[in-house]
């Protein structure tokens, strides 16, 4: 029997990870008290089961929970009294593992990679502008004393 090592860009059957994908955080806040067989009302109708009642009044309890299903908010009643928002710059990843790592290391490992690349692409950077500013300048910036020619600008 052989064992073969390798990675994921090859084929599918060498990634350690199943299924990954991000959503937005939601955001939920009550514009006004809601009490009562109202606030039972609220809890009820969101599937989730986001609001919880503390001391007869609704409150927000597991907002991370949220699936922005909109039932909160689908009849005019509720639409006056709770909104529905998502946070634009905070994100909710998922990861699933085959098991063959634990989905906390492949997301460490993947940054890591990503990191790799992103100092590939700034250092690819820095060196495209300090070669365009050694050719605009018509000066060598290792021997600053000899003048380009145009044509070796170009």
């Amino acid at each position: 029997m052989d064992a073969t090592k390798n990675i994921g860009r090859e084929h599918a059957k060498w990634s350690p990870v199943e299924t990954t994908g991000y959503r937005m955080l939601p955001e939920m806040n009550l514009k006004t008290r809601i009490v009562g067989a109202t606030a039972k009302r609220l809890v009820n109708v969101c599937p989730a089961k986001v609001f919880d009642i503390e001391d007869d009044v609704a409150v927000v309890a597991r907002p991370r929970d949220c699936t922005v299903c909109r039932e909160c908010i689908r009849e005019p009643e509720w639409e006056e009294r709770v909104e529905l928002t998502r946070k634009r710059d905070r994100f909710i990843f998922s990861v699933e593992s085959t098991g063959a790592m634990p989905a906390p290391t492949l997301v460490t490992e993947a940054l890591s990679v990503l990191t790799g690349k992103c100092d590939l692409v700034l250092a690819a950077l820095d060196a495209a502008l300090k070669h365009r500013t050694t050719h605009d300048n018509g000066v060598d910036e290792e021997n600053p004393d000899v003048e380009m020619d145009e044509s070796e600008g170009s």
